[in-house]
């Protein structure tokens, strides 16, 4: 595969050690020692970060730790408060899907949906003091599957279909969030022995882009109905 870089790279950050990206827009990533929001960066003196999740109706950033705990910021990395009694344990993924009101924790060897509702003042007042920000669990689901991944290794989000992808060593699943069932799946993209280490799609869903652990990238093309019934 070939391609052409037509626009010198911007450093945005360029004191990151080893990071951790959540997200491009906004651009959310931590190391070992800082937060980042845009050009926005914290000293982090809290427990280790296990995952973050942006939302874009309340413009703030939710941030798990591995001490059961989801920390609460503004854009400008404010810290307006903290929630307690949060599970973490073994947690790959961690995301904020405002559209069905849904908390999605993706687990090393399970799914866990919840639903919820947000009560929150962020919107009304500039007084970081007077801020408030609670989640409140409605029900707790789990995503069903007769023949779910042994362990998932990374996810991701197709909002436009509302389908959750998780990937394994060598294979993708993809959840209806709507249903909560196993819409479909793509096995066999590689080996043990040089495993996904990132997926990515084009737009359309035309094309799948498969990181593995050797550095290689590979790019598969997918049949029409790939994403809506199971292979």
């Amino acid at each position: 595969m070939q391609g052409t870089i037509y626009a010198n790279p911007t450093f945005i950050k360029k004191n990151i050690k080893q990071p951790t990206i959540i997200s491009i827009n906004p651009l959310v990533a931590y190391d070992e020692h800082r937060l980042y929001l845009n050009n926005t960066c914290i000293k982090w003196d809290f427990k280790d970060i296990v995952n973050c999740t942006f939302s874009n109706i309340y413009k703030v950033l939710l941030v798990l730790t591995d001490d059961y705990k989801i920390y609460v910021f503004t854009e400008n990395l404010e810290l307006i408060t903290y929630l307690h009694n949060w599970e973490p344990k073994y947690i790959v993924g961690f995301k904020l899907i405002e559209s069905l009101s849904m908390l999605v924790l993706v687990g090393t060897e399970e799914i866990e949906m919840m639903k919820i509702s947000i009560k929150t003042n962020v919107k009304r007042t500039k007084f970081l003091s007077s801020m408030k920000f609670h989640i409140k669990k409605e029900n707790h689901l789990s995503v069903k599957a007769e023949d779910s991944l042994k362990w998932n290794k990374g996810y991701g989000y197709l909002a436009e279909e509302d389908l959750l992808y998780v990937w394994s060593m060598m294979d993708i699943h993809f959840f209806s969030l709507t249903k909560l069932i196993l819409k479909s799946k793509i096995c066999g993209l590689a080996k043990k022995e040089n495993s996904i280490s990132t997926v990515l799609f084009s737009h359309h869903y035309k094309y799948t882009i498969i990181g593995l652990l050797s550095g290689e990238v590979k790019v598969w093309r997918l049949p029409i109905s790939s994403l809506y019934h199971h292979k």
